[in-house]
């Protein structure tokens, strides 16, 4: 028998090894795991009675090693067996409180996950609002962190040969100069644009390309008054062969010390702002408003505009009037002379002539007409006014045959008149209009000479002008004088020079126009401001016609159309020249409803060629006048990417949490089906061993229960692992 125990130890020695060794593992593994006072109590029975059992099987494998018949018997006679094993007396025991455990914790997570549920939603809720503030937190965060990066990064420096080359190459006119203006280094474009050598400007200052007139009041600011700041400004510049012209410069410190500007010509823009600001000084309620007539025509001499004055004094209809030219209602004689008057307007920026209009009964009526060209509806124009000079001329013709009736229409006359002597340019007559102008009373200022009511630094220049013939109606413009309480005020100057008494005398009209010039300078600042407005903001603004045509734009609306459309916004684009097909019947269905009063404000994307989406927000509204009549329409677009992109991840947190729900439901459910299964019939088979210990079915069946009920906990665990790690 004992032959037959040895023959077979060879053989089971190995499994044995393995087996008790698998179990010291997981036996090691469990009382790793959180245990209850009461199975700590139980492990450590357990624990005592496996140490028991462990002793006497190293002593039986001794004995089997060595082959001793002798002291095996002896081992044999010493240990008997017991009825029922400690070892497994306690796992049976184990495996019982481990079945109540489970039952308990299965309970404690069903109550655990209904009340889970409830709180789940408001749970999510406070989880978004925080994910979404800490994401916007982070992302701002991270916008100044990469900003500062970049600006104390030194890996984006150009090397020295290709900043020459964009430096040289470039369009707009570059320089640089040291602390002292004195020019380093120039560039070709700004080698043309003032008309100098690239060797002759490296021997200049910077001051003597600005003009001189403007330094009197707008000295150059050089390098060590720009800390760490860049300026935009206009300057005017002056070429070497000494015409002035107006740039528009953008100056930066360089860190040693130097200044680099770029300039630009805006000669052409500041021309065409001041078309596009008498354009849009026009309305009917300015129009009608106007003394005499006006008019607004083409250059082939077709009315476009014109106020209620002209259809009074021609006689003609609006209707009559529209299929009419100038030369239509200008007498025959006159049409040559207002043809080179509208020349010299077209030419000079304005005119004046005397010309007598035809009626359409065929009166002829003497007016003063003054042209100014303008651009309107994408044309070239003029702009012209007419006072009807009939009055003047018959007053100047009775002025002739007496004085004393000149004078009386002198002192009545509503506009401030002033008769100079040309002799000693002292004043002889004043009447009450004037008076009340420069608020002198009528005996001081008929004691003084006009030069008294001039700037000094003036004086000369106005000397000379007096001295000069004024044959019919001559403009002296704008200029400057001074009233009794030392106040300046502006005023316009039309100057006659008559006989009056036997001694030549300048008679002089004056106009204030004080409170006009400081409308259209805050007009213009207002525009300006507005301009700066739409330039720095980060909205694209464009403004459409009826028809769909660009009228303006800002930079942003620049940047975006090169952008998605691959095209250069100019003035009188039509949206359907570069709008994507696709596109553009639903715009054309918003702009429908856009023309008739309504605001639309919707999202689009646009695809990007790195597979990125670019997100805006669109707002289209009308534009109407004071009358509320639908004049074009405002676009507005709004980059919105970062936000769409947050909501995204919003989402995405959204569906991980939702899967996580998931996944402790799973587990819910194993806890609850796939081990209760092992356990009872860990139960019933451990009935069966009660009975009878030495049945090996049963203890075959108890292990492949266990090793089931284990590896249903291990593939919990690596669930609950993968779950927590995703």
């Amino acid at each position: 028998m004992l032959k037959i125990i040895y023959s077979r130890s060879a053989k089971q020695k190995k499994r044995l090894e393995k087996a008790q060794q698998i179990i010291n593992t997981n036996w090691r593994n469990y009382k790793l795991t959180y245990l209850t006072p009461e199975e700590n109590r139980l492990v450590h029975q357990t624990e005592a009675a496996k140490n028991q059992a462990d002793e006497a099987s190293e002593n039986l494998r001794s004995i089997l090693a060595t082959q001793d018949t002798l002291t095996l018997n002896t081992f044999v006679q010493k240990e008997p067996l017991p009825d029922s094993a400690p070892i497994v007396i306690k796992a049976t025991q184990l495996m019982e409180l481990q079945a109540r455990i489970a039952k308990q914790i299965f309970n404690n997570n069903k109550a655990i996950y209904q009340s889970t549920s409830r709180k789940f939603i408001f749970l999510i809720c406070l989880s978004l609002v925080i994910a979404l503030s800490l994401s916007l937190y982070i992302i701002r965060n991270i916008k100044g962190l990469v900003k500062d990066k970049l600006k104390s990064s030194g890996i984006i420096k150009e090397s020295e040969e290709k900043y020459r080359s964009l430096l040289e190459h470039a369009s707009d006119a570059i320089y640089l100069v040291d602390r002292r203006g004195n020019f380093t280094q120039v560039n070709k474009s700004m080698c043309e644009m003032t008309g100098y050598t690239r060797e002759e400007l490296l021997q200049l200052n910077a001051d003597k390309i600005v003009d001189p007139e403007q330094l009197k009041t707008d000295p150059v600011v050089h390098a060590q008054d720009l800390p760490n700041r860049s300026l935009i400004r206009e300057r005017r510049f002056v070429r070497k062969d000494g015409k002035i012209f107006d740039v528009e410069i953008n100056v930066k410190m360089f860190a040693d010390n130097k200044t680099f500007v770029i300039a630009r010509d805006i000669t052409d823009r500041k021309r065409a702002e001041e078309l596009i600001l008498r354009e849009k000084t026009l309305s009917d309620a300015i129009i009608n408003s106007l003394p005499g007539v006006f008019y607004l025509r083409n250059e082939h001499g077709k009315f476009l505009r014109w106020n209620r004055n002209l259809e009074i004094v021609t006689g003609y209809t609006a209707t009559e009037i529209e299929s009419l030219i100038v030369r239509d209602v200008i007498a025959p004689e006159d049409v040559e002379t207002l043809k080179i008057a509208a020349e010299k307007a077209f030419k000079d920026g304005y005119a004046m002539s005397e010309a007598k209009v035809r009626t359409k009964n065929g009166t002829k009526i003497p007016f003063l007409l003054t042209g100014s060209p303008i651009i309107y509806e994408n044309q070239l124009c003029l702009i012209g006014t007419g006072i009807d000079i009939l009055s003047r001329i018959k007053a100047e013709e009775e002025l002739r045959l007496s004085e004393q009736k000149y004078k009386l229409l002198f002192e009545r006359n509503p506009s401030p008149m002033l008769m100079i002597a040309k002799d000693n340019m002292s004043i002889i007559a004043a009447n009450e209009a004037v008076v009340r102008l420069y608020g002198y009373t009528k005996d001081e200022l008929l004691g003084m000479s006009v030069e008294e009511l001039r700037l000094t630094e003036n004086v000369e220049q106005h000397l000379e002008i007096f001295k000069t013939e004024a044959i019919g109606s001559m403009d002296l413009g704008v200029i400057r004088v001074i009233r009794k309480d030392r106040s300046i005020i502006f005023v316009h100057l039309v100057a006659h020079d008559i006989i009056f008494e036997g001694r030549p005398v300048r008679l002089s009209l004056i106009t204030d126009v004080t409170e006009r010039l400081k409308a259209e300078e805050s007009l213009k600042k207002s525009e300006a401001n507005l301009q700066t407005i739409l330039n720095t903001t980060d909205t694209a603004y464009a403004l459409f016609d009826l028809e769909l045509s660009a009228q303006a734009f800002n930079q942003k609306a620049i940047e975006f159309v090169k952008h998605e459309y691959y095209h250069s916004p100019k003035k009188g684009d039509r949206l359907s020249d570069f709008f994507p097909v696709d596109r553009f019947p639903q715009f054309v269905n918003f702009t429908r409803v856009v023309l008739k009063g309504d605001t639309i404000n919707y999202e689009i994307n646009y695809p990007q060629a790195d597979g990125s989406i670019i997100w805006y927000y669109v707002s289209l509204f009308p534009i109407t006048n004071n009358n509320k009549e639908i004049l074009g329409m405002m676009m507005a677009l709004y980059d919105i990417t970062e936000r769409k992109n947050a909501e995204h991840e919003l989402k995405s947190a959204y569906d991980r949490i939702q899967g996580h729900v998931n996944s402790i439901k799973d587990m819910a459910w194993k806890q609850s089906h796939l081990i209760r299964s092992p356990l009872a019939n860990l139960k019933g088979l451990s009935v069966l061993l009660n009975q009878d210990p030495s049945d090996t079915e049963v203890l075959a069946f108890i292990q492949n229960e266990l090793e089931r009920m284990d590896a249903i906990i291990m593939e919990m665990a690596d669930l609950s692992d993968h779950n927590i790690n995703n």
